[in-house]
Parts: structure tokens; sequence; C-alpha cells
């Protein structure tokens, strides 16, 4: 039995959430990650819906720390329990009736849009400072993933918000149809790490917690300044990347603008941003309408200065994105400020 570590947790504590259609084999790659040594110390919350909760019989022997929240949704009636469950799952530890954990992983259940969970573990004041949200996953199926994201929005939601998807089943699916699919995904969501699963196992490492950092890959045919988007059921993708500086204060003044219109529109926007006389990138990130405070980073991913944008947005055409990009920061007459940026794009959380 892996149980979490005698060390007390260090704050804030990562927190990754897996999530997946219904049968996207969500439990069985949790139950292979907590067997892992690389998973010691972590706290896992599972979310079941219906009456009768039954998977945490399946990984509960793979760790002591098992919350199990039933007869609800962890993204809609059980919201508030989330924030609850956490606090409670702190104060337990303190108290020694649970082993100490130096992260949590929430397995949600196959119907929940993981931007209200994103909201709960970002937003909530009385988490702030406690957690930090280290990653999303998504579980996908490797047979019948492709028929899922075209009738099932919930499924194209996880997908668009996730930072790793884990390509489930990839050993009874023909090599050409995983490819499609992982195709499929990359035009989804360009910022996702795609990888496989087989015969149940996870992929190796620590995937839930290691590289959800990484930069936003190029767009395809790389050049100076291109702009280059894709669309696929209602789902349009925006990439931008730029060779020389932005003004932060007119670029947050955009994203002020962006967010204040479209917010609900908006499903996913991650960019590393060369700003006026900073040295460091300036890291963006947005789940939902939920934006995240920038970081200032201090190397550039690749060693590359550029600015790398992308935005994924749900029945808002990338076009629009595009030409409002280049009306209101490529072609402003503004001076490039030499402020550090001071605050998000956006300060007030839209729903």
């Amino acid at each position: 039995m892996i149980a979490p570590t005698a060390t007390a947790a260090t704050f804030p504590v990562p927190v990754a959430v897996v999530t997946g259609a219904l049968g996207s084999g969500k439990t069985t790659l949790i139950r292979d990650l907590m067997r892992r040594p690389e998973m010691e110390g972590t706290a896992l919350v599972i979310n079941e819906f219906g009456e009768v909760g039954l998977d945490h019989l399946m990984v509960s022997s793979a760790v002591e720390t098992t919350l199990l929240m039933e007869n609800g949704c962890l993204c809609c009636s059980l919201r508030g329990d989330l924030v609850d469950t956490v606090l409670g799952l702190f104060a337990a530890a303190e108290r020694g009736d649970v082993p100490p954990f130096r992260r949590i992983l929430i397995e949600t259940t196959g119907l929940a849009d993981p931007v209200p969970i994103v909201r709960d573990l970002s937003g909530a004041a009385a988490l702030k400072g406690k957690v930090r949200l280290a990653s999303v996953c998504t579980a996908v199926d490797g047979v019948l993933g492709l028929q899922a994201l075209a009738a099932d929005p919930v499924a194209l939601a996880q997908v668009a918000n996730a930072d790793l998807c884990i390509v489930t089943k990839a050993d009874l699916a023909d090599r050409m149809s995983i490819d499609a699919l992982k195709e499929r995904l990359a035009v989804l969501n360009p910022l996702m790490r795609v990888a496989e699963a087989r015969e149940g196992r996870a992929p190796p490492g620590d995937p839930l917690f290691d590289g959800a950092r990484s930069a936003p890959p190029l767009p395809p045919e790389h050049h100076h300044g291109h702009r280059h988007h894709t669309s696929h059921g209602g789902v349009d993708t925006l990439s931008i990347t730029l060779d020389h500086p932005l003004p932060w204060v007119t670029f947050r003044d955009w994203m002020d603008l962006v967010y204040s219109l479209h917010a609900a529109r908006m499903l996913r926007l991650k960019g590393f941003l060369w700003v006026a006389d900073r040295e460091g990138p300036v890291l963006v990130q947005a789940v939902g309408p939920i934006v995240s405070p920038v970081e200032l980073l201090r190397e550039w991913p690749e060693g590359r200065r550029l600015t790398r944008l992308v935005m994924i947005t749900k029945n808002m055409p990338a076009a629009a994105l595009r030409r409002s990009f280049e009306r209101y920061i490529v072609t402003s007459s503004s001076a490039l400020s030499d402020a550090v940026p001071d605050r998000p794009p956006v300060s007030i959380h839209r729903t």
C-alpha cells in the first residue's frame, strides 16, 4: 500500500484534476498511477454521480487518504463541497486523522466540465495560498473518442481546457484511428500534451504533476509575425507568434476588452509574452473565464525570445480575435511601456 508521506505539506499544495467522458478509463489510469513511487504523498479525492459510489473501491487500496463525494456532480451541485472537502483534508491532516500529504489528485465524474472546478480551486478565497492548480488532465477513449468529441459538448470542453490528454485503450484501436484522433485533439487544443495509455497503464513517470508549464507549440509553418487559426465544430483556435516586444499596457487593456465582452466564449488562453524592457517572458494563462495572475519568468522556453500566444474559443470566430489583436496591438501607435506587469490582464473573474 502506498500511503501519504510523513512529511508535512508545503504550501501551496499542487492539485491535479483528472476528467474524461464516462467510460473513458479515468479510474483505470488513476489506479495505475497511484501505485507508482512518484505518487507517494498524494491525497485522492473521488467524485461520483449516483447514490452508491464504486470507483473508490477500485483505487482506495492504493492510498489511505481517499475522500468520496457522492450523489452529485463535482462541478455542479457539489462545487461548494469541493472547497469544503479540500479544507477538511488539510484540517484532518493537522489533527492527525489522516496521514500528511504533499499534493492532491481530484478525479471528477465523466459529466464534469472542468471550468467550474478550476474556478473553485483558483478563485475560492478560503483556498488562497493553500493550493495551486498543477494541471488538468482528460482521458479520451482511443476507440470511441472521435465519436464522443463529435456528439458530447462536455467531452469537447474537457479537451479544450486540458493541459494533458491521455488517449486510453490505444492497444484496442488500430494505428490509423489513433493517429486520426490525435490529429483532431491537436486541432482542438494545441496547448495540450497528448500521450497514450495501453493495457491500462498510464504514461511513464509523473505525467500529472510534471510539464504543465511547457511553452505553447509554434504554429505550423512558423514565420515572423505569424497568425494562424483553425476551426472545428464551433471550436476555433488562434495561434500568434511575434518576434518583437509588445507594449504591456496595450495588451492588458486588449485582454480586458476581450474578456469583458466574450468571457463565456473563451475556453482557453496561454501565452509567453515578450514585453518591452523585460528580459524574461511574461506568462499569461486562462481557463474558461478564469484569468490567472501573470508570472514573470527568468528563462525563455527553448531559449527563443518570441511572443507565443494560443487562444481557444467556442462559437466565436478566431478571425475576429485576430483582427482585433492586429488592430489594438500589432499596429498600435502606443509607445512601448517600460512598466513591469502590475496585475493580470483581467482583474475580475467573469462568468
